[in-house]
């Protein structure tokens, strides 16, 4: 944004529809990641306005409850269309590790942004959708989740 012109200096079009989260990468003034209602996380960097990484698209393995079922989120979507991805949340220590949640979901997805594709590890713990996620400031490993289950979780990844 160019503050004296009151315009857009650049504007990234990477998702497919409405963008809910975005976070700039701990240690980093160029790099962030952003996620919503298609689904996918993406990350950007400043110095190269080009392109955008896709660090995560569901497959639709993902996109089903424990059960296999489809979770009511996804079928409201279109068929066909994952469930948005509502917020992320960057590790401060391990600068590749992200936290995202599905809308309607229970469950976590451990993002590792050196190994685009599929999530590195899923924690499954609450017993109702996920509202948020927050890794320790001060505690390498550690990340924290509220829900609608009216719990708050501490997991020591």
């Amino acid at each position: 944004w160019d503050i004296p012109s009151l315009t857009a200096k650049t504007q990234l079009i990477a998702h497919d529809k409405e963008v809910y989260d975005v976070r700039f990468c701990a240690n980093s003034v160029d790099v962030f990641v952003s996620c919503g209602q298609d689904g996918s996380v993406r990350m950007f960097d400043l110095r190269s306005l080009e392109h955008s990484t896709i660090i995560y698209e569901p497959t639709g393995k993902e996109e089903r409850d424990g059960s296999g079922r489809s979770s009511p989120s996804h079928s409201q979507q279109t068929a066909g269309s994952p469930p948005p991805l509502l917020r992320l949340a960057t590790s401060p220590h391990d600068t590749h590790l992200l936290a995202t949640f599905a809308q309607d979901s229970s469950t976590i997805r451990i993002l590792d942004v050196r190994q685009p594709g599929q999530a590195l590890l899923e924690l499954k713990g609450h017993t109702g959708p996920i509202n948020c996620v927050e890794w320790s400031p001060l505690r390498r490993g550690t990340l924290a989740s509220g829900g609608d289950d009216c719990q708050v979780l501490v997991w020591d990844l």
